[in-house]
């Protein structure tokens, strides 16, 4: 791979800011070794990379990567709308997660209620759009996710 190329793909792979008047919102989840508890984080960005609200959580009873993947998408989508956001780009780096749910009702994913979910939460936005990352644009979230958090307290800030 020439020198020029090289650069174009690391670019790629950069977190890129929303247009003008809307918010990007990247999510990511963290199972926790030995545990059925996972890690849930949400950050949200303006078109200048100003951070609005970042957020972590934790949720009990996961079953696997998917699941949590999705409650991460919930969970930014509910942090999102409860700040008053209704402009929403949303993003993954959960390839299956975004398939599932782009598929929305014809989804046979045993998940099938949290995509529900996801679905319901998104037609109360104005704008919205769910979109597959590499997990390089969507480091900020993902270190959240995999910070170690004290008790079961959720961080909003």
């Amino acid at each position: 791979m020439s020198n020029a190329s090289s650069r174009e793909a690391r670019i790629e792979t950069l977190w890129q800011p929303p247009c003008a008047g809307k918010f990007k919102i990247n999510i990511d989840a963290a199972l926790c070794v030995n545990s059925t508890t996972t890690k849930v984080s949400a950050v949200c960005r303006d078109s200048a990379g100003n951070v609005y609200m970042f957020a972590v959580s934790k949720r009990k009873a996961v079953q696997n990567p998917l699941q949590a993947e999705l409650l991460a998408i919930l969970f930014g989508l509910e942090m999102s709308l409860e700040q008053g956001f209704t402009c929403i780009q949303v993003e993954s780096d959960s390839l299956v997660a975004v398939q599932e749910i782009r598929k929305r009702s014809d989804s046979l994913c045993k998940w099938g209620s949290l995509i529900a979910d996801v679905c319901a939460l998104s037609r109360r936005s104005e704008e919205f759009s769910l979109n597959h990352v590499k997990r390089a644009a969507n480091r900020f979230a993902h270190n959240l996710a995999n910070l170690p958090m004290v008790d079961d307290v959720d961080v909003l800030c």
